[in-house]
C-alpha cells in the first residue's frame, strides 16, 4: 500500500480545501493506475468538513500513523506548504525511524497531470 502523505491544515479554509482537491486527483490518478493508495487528507476532509469531526493534529495523526505502519511506500506530495507541514513532518520522521529501508518518493502535483 503507497501511504499518500500531504500538507493540509492552513489558516485559509480555500487553500485546505485546495490542497484536499489536490490530494483526491493524485489519490485517484493512483487508484486508476492500478495502485493501493491510502491518503489520510482524502479520508479525513469530509469528516471534518461534513461530519463536524475535529480537525486537529491530535485526533488525526494516531490514525495516520496507524496507518503508516501497515504502508510499503510513502509518497509524499510537494505542494506549497509541505516542508512546514507538522504533519508531513511527523510522518517523515515515523518512516525515517521504521521504515527506513522502504520506498519513499517525492511527487510535484505537475508530474501526474499527463
Amino acid at each position: 500500500m503507497i501511504y499518500l502523505a500531504s500538507p493540509y491544515s492552513h489558516p485559509d479554509r480555500t487553500i485546505e480545501q485546495l490542497r484536499y482537491k489536490a490530494a483526491a486527483r493524485v489519490t485517484a490518478k493512483l487508484i486508476t493506475q492500478g495502485q493501493i493508495v491510502y491518503s489520510p487528507i482524502v479520508h479525513s476532509h469530509v469528516l471534518a468538513t461534513e461530519y463536524g469531526v475535529p480537525n486537529t493534529h491530535e485526533i488525526w495523526m494516531p490514525h495516520c500513523l496507524a496507518m503508516l505502519e501497515r504502508a510499503d511506500n510513502l509518497f509524499v506530495l510537494m505542494l506549497d506548504g509541505w516542508e512546514q507541514s507538522k504533519g508531513v513532518r511527523e510522518e517523515l520522521a515515523w518512516w525515517t525511524k521504521h521504515r527506513s529501508m522502504r520506498a519513499r518518493k517525492w511527487l510535484k502535483i505537475e508530474e501526474l497531470a499527463a
